[in-house]
């Protein structure tokens, strides 16, 4: 299981990825992964999706300085 802060990097990335369709995939996966029977990583997406939809994440968009 991963610690909060590995958990909230990994959300913050998913959501700048996949914006508005992050928190349905995250869940979706997490239901794929019960029906596999992996019950610990069903639990971490379902707190991935979580941390997304709770704003616990920042999901602006990262801006990169013109070199």
């Amino acid at each position: 299981m991963p610690n909060e802060a590995d958990l909230l990097a990994y959300a913050t990335g998913f959501a700048r990825r996949h914006r508005d369709y992050a928190v349905p995939y995250a869940r979706e996966y997490a239901e794929k992964l019960r029906s596999c029977g992996d019950r610990e990583g069903c639990a971490v997406w379902h707190r991935v999706a979580d941390a997304i939809a709770n704003g616990e994440v920042d999901t602006a968009p990262v801006t990169r300085a013109a070199a």
